[in-house]
């Protein structure tokens, strides 16, 4: 298992059924493993990294995103169950 594998395999654990995981891959190796997850869940949506940075990737996923909340985050960080629930509290 890669690190975006289990970053994305823990997102989607999270208490809540109604996100999506927007993906902008700046690899080929990550395309691979979150297309794959994306035939699996269809909450999860992949688009292809520009490479001109990180500023460019988010208008990305801006563009893309249909909630009206968006909570960002990297490939490399793993989230507990929970953390959604703590995050979008002051929201409701």
């Amino acid at each position: 298992m890669t690190n975006i594998d289990e970053a994305v395999t823990a997102r989607l654990k999270l208490e809540g059924q109604n996100f999506e995981i927007l993906v902008v891959a700046p690899d080929e190796k990550t395309e691979q493993v979150v297309n794959a997850l994306s035939r699996k869940y269809k909450q999860i949506k992949l688009y292809k990294d520009s490479g001109t940075g990180k500023p460019a990737a988010l208008n990305l996923l801006f563009k893309h995103a249909k909630g009206e909340i968006l909570v960002l985050s990297d490939g490399d960080v793993f989230v507990g169950k929970s953390a959604l629930k703590f995050i979008l509290a002051p929201f409701s």
